[in-house]
């Protein structure tokens, strides 16, 4: 069974080094996880855990899903990932006519 702990390790690795992320927030400047759960009723079976993060980037921000899971050959733990809202930092005001 992968712990709940190491989980929030993986969490962060994850955040700093998927490329999908850093392509779509750019450099990852800050970070919380909004909610943890595990959806499995069964954890005998697969055990799962999911992360809903929300992260800060130099491009956007927004909320990923992440789900981590066992391996079933090697046990070994491995993750998928769902980008489930993007905003963008940059904004402009424009005051008058141009």
């Amino acid at each position: 069974m992968i712990n709940s702990k190491n989980n929030v390790q993986r969490v962060e690795s994850v955040i700093y080094t998927d490329d999908a992320i850093r392509r779509e927030y750019g450099k990852v400047t800050d970070y919380s996880i909004r909610s943890v759960g595990s959806p499995s009723k069964d954890e005998s079976t697969q055990p799962i855990y999911f992360y809903k993060v929300k992260i800060t980037g130099e491009k956007n921000y927004g909320v990923v899903k992440l789900l981590i899971n066992e391996d079933k050959n090697n046990g070994k733990p491995v993750y998928s990932m769902e980008i489930q809202d993007i905003g963008s930092t940059n904004f402009c005001i424009r005051i008058g006519n141009n």
